[in-house]
């Protein structure tokens, strides 16, 4: 197989994003447990499965372990032995198309080479597409032929769509679906939901859709494709008869969140009565809540802002840093950027967007801050979309000033730990993010992150809900304001950490503490040699210069298993 694994780690986070959106859960291979996933980030895809014994277990899988299943694969066709996490093989054996689960021993094997050979990532789809392959789709639905004769209806293509559709929206569509995976599924709907159940066989609608020229199907057997009626069902399942969307309608289906509901949607009200609404979407597995639509002025401002984040990685992948690229550039973050970011974040936030002057930035940003807050990225802590500079990803952090503090990348460091203990754990956010520039601004702005979200072209393009991540990072942002968190833009303090002996005099601490108490401060000696200070030059003259400005610095001595502490100012 020629398919790279970065392109299997790609679908895989796709279809675990709807999976999350919708709370679909994910069978394991052999005692066929549901895991829910949690969380979906640029190399992780998080977990929680609910087991036998009533524990619950939150756990990751890495890229790295797939990359490795999918090496197996490629080089031997199967694989052997559990290396990696087995939820990895699940996520693998259930979801990647032509790949398929050996019990005995555990493993998986390549069952359809061309099939897991097909290609995720595809050339960015266009807008005018997308719009194209909806009005097919949806056209195609009105058009469905349906046999009825008085009250006897036999709505055996819409009930095949339908099951199709519902895989799009959870997330584990196949994109070529074999006859025998989708047979017993289809089976069950037209027992229940036809009144010609006994005289039509699955085959039928599976066959005959392709006149709605939507549907394709793929044989692998030599049978005429043309045909109007179908083979045999012991032909479809041993010949290994594949059928789905064709190629474009498809493509549509992964990159427009909304186009599988909409379809779906559009299904029940031309070919169901509303009686029979619930149960249809309870037959196939989602809830009204997933075929639901959403504000349509919210989803055009979060449309319009994924829009200007993926104009903007555009330009960036292709960009040479010269004045040829930096206009496009510029429109895309400083001005429609920030006019789809202004029209989602609370009111009192403002907007700015940076790109550089007359050529590309080392780091192109687009911001959002707080009340009161000054609208510069040399102040305070706000929330910023950083581009990396090969139009890689885009970061959405919540970040801190640091250009101008002294102290350098260890001080942003240490500040980026200080907000993460304000928030508290935030497991499926990113504590790192990767800027694809080695500069020291971009090393700040990395240094300086305490959580982000990124975003690669592929998730933009797939319809990720940017508005979503924004508010909850929002409400990071304003639980930092609401603790009184201030960071002065230029000064880290230092703070001196002294270990001490018990053997000179074991009440020292103790002594010294009864001083502070009664006199409000002590001093405290620090053996040396003369005219030593036991710390380099510049650090010293940074603390005087420190103590001079009357900044709070503290003191802290230890010893092992103790620890204590005053804080002085001169």
């Amino acid at each position: 197989m020629t398919r790279p694994s970065d392109d299997v780690w790609l679908e895989l986070t796709a279809r675990a994003r709807r999976m999350l959106r919708t709370s679909t859960p994910l069978l394991t291979l052999d005692r066929k447990i549901p895991n829910w996933i949690t969380a979906v980030d640029l190399t992780v895809i998080r977990r929680r499965s609910k087991m036998t014994r009533g524990a619950e277990e939150d756990s990751a899988v890495a890229a790295r372990e797939v990359h490795a299943i999918w090496t197996e694969l490629q080089e031997h066709g199967h694989t052997s032995g559990t290396d990696a996490l087995r939820f990895a093989y699940a996520l693998v054996g259930r979801l990647v198309d032509g790949v398929v689960y050996e019990p005995n021993p555990f493993g998986l094997r390549v069952d359809d080479e061309a099939a897991a050979n097909q290609l995720w990532q595809q050339p960015r789809v266009q807008d005018v597409e997308l719009s194209q392959a909806r009005d097919e789709l949806l056209s195609a639905i009105e058009r469905l032929r349906v046999y009825r004769d008085g009250e006897t209806t036999a709505p055996h293509k819409p009930l095949l769509l339908l099951l199709t559709l519902a895989g799009y929206v959870n997330g584990t569509a196949q994109r070529t679906a074999l006859f025998s995976d989708l047979e017993p599924g289809l089976s069950k709907l037209i027992a229940r939901f036809s009144d010609l159940s006994a005289e039509v066989e699955p085959q039928e609608p599976f066959w005959r859709l392709k006149s709605s020229g939507i549907w394709l199907v793929q044989d692998a057997g030599g049978a005429d494709v043309t045909a109007s009626g179908p083979p045999g069902l012991h032909y479809l399942r041993d010949q290994k008869v594949r059928a789905g969307f064709v190629a474009h309608i498809d493509r549509a289906l992964w990159v427009d969140d909304a186009l599988a509901p909409d379809s779906i949607a559009a299904l029940l009200s031309q070919h169901f009565p509303p009686g029979q609404h619930p149960s249809l979407l309870g037959a196939v597995g989602i809830t009204p809540e997933n075929i639901a639509k959403e504000s349509p002025i919210a989803d055009q401002d979060d449309n319009d802002l994924r829009a200007a984040l993926r104009a903007a990685l555009d330009v960036l992948a292709g960009a040479d840093e010269t004045a040829d690229s930096w206009p496009a550039l510029r429109e895309a973050i400083e001005r429609s950027g920030s006019a789809a970011l202004a029209k989602l974040v609370p009111s009192g936030f403002s907007v700015k967007g940076s790109t550089g002057i007359g050529h590309v930035a080392a780091v192109p940003w687009l911001a959002t801050f707080p009340p009161g807050a000054a609208t510069s990225a040399k102040t305070g802590i706000y929330l910023v979309y950083l581009f990396a500079a090969d139009g890689s990803a885009v970061s959405l952090s919540l970040n801190q000033a640091g250009s101008q503090i002294s102290g350098g990348v260890q001080a942003l460091h240490k500040r980026a730990l200080d907000l993460r203990m304000v928030v508290g754990e935030q497991a499926d956010l990113l504590e790192e993010i990767d800027l694809a520039t080695t500069g020291q601004l971009g090393r700040r702005y990395a240094a300086g992150n305490a959580y982000a979200i990124a975003y690669r072209m592929v998730d933009l393009a797939g319809g990720v809900r940017v508005g979503e991540d924004l508010k909850r990072m929002i409400g990071l942002l304003e639980r930092i304001s609401a603790a009184g968190v201030f960071f002065d833009a230029e000064l880290e303090p230092l703070h001196l950490l002294f270990k001490w002996s018990g053997g000179r005099e074991p009440r020292t601490v103790e002594r010294h503490r009864a001083v502070a108490e009664r006199d409000g401060s002590v001093w405290w000696g620090k053996f040396a040699a003369p005219g030593s200070t036991g710390m380099g030059a510049s650090k010293f003259a940074d603390l005087q210069a420190q103590l001079q400005a009357g900044v709070t610095t503290h003191v802290y001595v230890y010893r092992q298993d103790e620890v204590g502490g005053r804080g002085c100012r001169n």
